[in-house]
């Protein structure tokens, strides 16, 4: 099992849309793939899929019971949220040798774990980023969205946790972005992947809970699933 985390302290900068996306992607070439919706605050993986939010997040770490629901347009698994995600990490300080590594063994049936998380520094996110294998972390190029991926960048470190790539989300085609997405390139190297320009098709795929590559954007469908092949690439090297 390979389990990716979808990781920034701060919000709106396309932590859902990749997950969503990454799980589909994967699912439509075979992959046994489970979405978890770890984020307490808005649920989004689980309202993109189309569903109520539900414990299951709760459920799976503090129960020990797994029950997804099926993704019927991709065929992925979805681990549903809700606001009882966010009392998770206590709930667990009152369990005697459960821990978040030892729950993933409940998921052994899945290739594929994909985890898309909240916006903000919680016990969960650091349980949970002491678990997986590999880390993506979507940021903005502006300079108040750099102080949190070098927040995030460095939890990953510290949890001894790889960082899968940096995807600059959002962009234009301004000069203070182009600096910025070098500036990130001069800074992190190659695990800077390629930028995902903001455009329209990815507010419609939200809207129409599709998939980019489905919307007639030609553009914003190649740039998607170039970063789709990149993680997949990724994740078959892990």
């Amino acid at each position: 099992m390979y389990k990716l985390m979808l990781l920034n302290e701060k919000g709106g900068v396309g932590k859902t849309s990749l997950a969503v996306h990454v799980a589909a992607w994967l699912a439509e070439r075979g992959y046994k793939v489970m979405l978890i919706d770890a984020d307490a605050q808005r649920g989004g993986a689980t309202g993109y899929c189309g569903y109520k939010q539900a414990p299951g997040v709760y459920d799976w770490l503090v129960r020990g019971e797994v029950n997804p629901v099926v993704v019927e347009n991709s065929i992925y698994w979805l681990l549903r949220g809700n606001v009882e995600t966010s009392l998770i990490a206590d709930a667990l300080k009152r369990l005697e040798g459960v821990d978040v590594g030892g729950r993933f063994d409940l998921l052994s049936d899945w290739g594929v774990v994909i985890i898309d998380t909240g916006p903000t520094p919680s016990p969960l996110n650091a349980e949970l980023l002491k678990a997986v294998d590999g880390v993506i972390i979507p940021t903005e190029p502006e300079f108040g969205a750099f102080a949190s991926l070098g927040q995030t960048w460095e939890h990953c470190q510290n949890a001894g946790c790889d960082v899968v790539g940096i995807v600059p989300t959002m962009t234009c085609n301004t000069v203070l972005h182009r600096q910025n997405v070098e500036s990130l390139r001069a800074n992190f190297g190659g695990v800077v992947l390629p930028a995902i320009a903001r455009r329209i098709a990815w507010a419609e795929a939200w809207q129409t809970r599709r998939y980019v590559w489905d919307m007639g954007d030609d553009m914003a469908a190649g740039e998607c699933i170039e970063i789709m092949k990149m993680i997949e690439g990724s994740i078959q090297n892990g």
